[in-house]
C-alpha cells in the first residue's frame, strides 16, 4: 500500500520518493494542493515508530502527543531503533540525519536543529530511549518551524527520512491545544 503526503519537492530526491500528481488524488484533496507537491511514499519504504516528546531518564513516554499553538523553543523527536530480538533490526547510525525532516505539510517540513556532522554533537543525541537495547536517535524541531499557529484539533506529523537501507517514514497523530 503507498501512502501519500506532502514533502518538499527537493526532499524527493534525497529519500527516492517519485512525484505524482495531485490531479489522479480524491478531488478534495487535489484541488488544496499546487501540483508536483504531493510525494508518493515507495512501496519498499520502511515504517518505523517514533517517539514524540520522549520522556527522557526514564523508560516511559510521557504517554500524550499535545502541543500548544504557542509553542516556542524546540520539539523533541525519538526515531525509536529496532533490535534484532523485535524483527527486521534497524540501526539508527545508518540514518542520514541531514535528510531527515519533520512535519504536517510541505510548506511547514523543518529539518533538525542539530548539524550531526560532528561526532560529539551524533552521540549526545543517541540514547535508549524505550529501553529495548537498541539506540534510538533524537531530533530537535524549531516549533516555530512547525506552523503550529493556524492549527486545531488532531494533526498528523510525520517524519521522512533516508539510512542506507533505504527510505523510511513514521507519522503520529498529535493533539494541538490552545
Amino acid at each position: 500500500m503507498r501512502r501519500m503526503m506532502l514533502v518538499p519537492v527537493a526532499l524527493l530526491a534525497l529519500v527516492g520518493c517519485e512525484q505524482s500528481s495531485p490531479v489522479a488524488l480524491d478531488s478534495t484533496v487535489a484541488g488544496s494542493v499546487e501540483a508536483g507537491l504531493f510525494a508518493t511514499i515507495p512501496d519498499d519504504a520502511r515504517e518505523l515508530t517514533i517517539d514524540f516528546k520522549p520522556a527522557l531518564g526514564s523508560d516511559e513516554s510521557m504517554g500524550y502527543d499535545v502541543l500548544s499553538r504557542k509553542k516556542r523553543g524546540t520539539v523533541t523527536v525519538a526515531l525509536l531503533g529496532v533490535p534484532e530480538a523485535e524483527g527486521e533490526p534497524f540501526d539508527v547510525m545508518t540514518v542520514d540525519a541531514s535528510a531527515v525532516v519533520f512535519g504536517q505539510d510541505e510548506a511547514f517540513m523543518a529539518s533538525p536543529k542539530h548539524d550531526f556532522s560532528g561526532e560529539d554533537v551524533l552521540i549526545e543525541h543517541l540514547l535508549d530511549v524505550d529501553g529495548n537495547g537498541a539506540l534510538d536517535l533524537l531530533f530537535h524541531f524549531a516549533a516555530t518551524d512547525l506552523g503550529l499557529g493556524g492549527l486545531s484539533g488532531t494533526v498528523e506529523f510525520c517524519l521522512v527520512g533516508e539510512a542506507t537501507s533505504g527510505p523510511f517514514f513514521s507519522c503520529i497523530d498529535v493533539k494541538i491545544a490552545g
